[in-house]
């Protein structure tokens, strides 16, 4: 999904997945979009990479995180990762009370495994990068609003949305309230060797 963009810029992509479904509807989205001659899809596991050392320029996480035992991919992150290069992702966040009660409705519903319901990336995630990238940035997003977000297209409801969004960002500076934020955009960079 998140393949076409850079492709369709110029970059050289590699999508990787564990799902021969996933990948079929990826290559079939790449051709649609014309770009599937910039993009290599390959079903590899993010945990044990089979590319070298100081590989990419930039990786990019678009809430894989959730699936995959995150410190063994960090380490593999790490050492792809050329020493000027970035990981750029996004992550569902797993402290907010709300968002955690429907995480265990779904688990109880069969819409999510418990595996990935207990593997939302947490405030520890962020800190245990620390041990493989020596710069972390990071952006949290959606503390009032995500309550508002599924109805967004309703009328008048946008308005109402972009007000939480504005009230948010402001909220989401006090250091304290930004673990219960719905999602989190990182920066790692200057992997550890």
């Amino acid at each position: 999904m998140h393949s076409v963009l850079p492709a369709s810029l110029g970059a050289e992509v590699y999508g990787i997945d564990l799902s021969e479904e996933s990948l079929k509807i990826a290559k079939r989205r790449a051709q649609e979009e014309k770009v599937s001659d910039k993009i290599k899809f390959l079903k590899m596991d993010c945990e044990k990479l089979e590319f070298p050392d100081n590989y990419f320029d930039l990786i990019f996480d678009g809430g894989a995180f959730s699936s995959i035992d995150i410190n063994k991919a960090y380490a593999e992150l790490s050492r792809v990762l050329k020493p000027d290069g970035k990981v750029i992702g996004i992550e569902t966040f797993g402290h907010n009370p709300l968002m955690n009660l429907k995480r265990s409705i779904n688990k109880k519903t069969g819409k999510r495994t418990q595996w990935a319901a207990s593997h939302i990336m947490k405030m520890k995630d962020l800190e245990s990068a620390k041990k493989y990238f020596d710069s972390i940035e990071t952006k949290f997003f959606h503390l009032f609003s995500m309550l508002v977000f599924p109805l967004r297209r309703l009328p008048g409801l946008k308005t109402v949305f972009n007000l939480l969004d504005h009230f948010d960002s402001i909220l989401l500076k006090i250091p304290f309230l930004k673990k219960y934020a719905f999602k989190v955009v990182f920066i790692f960079s200057h992997p550890v060797k």
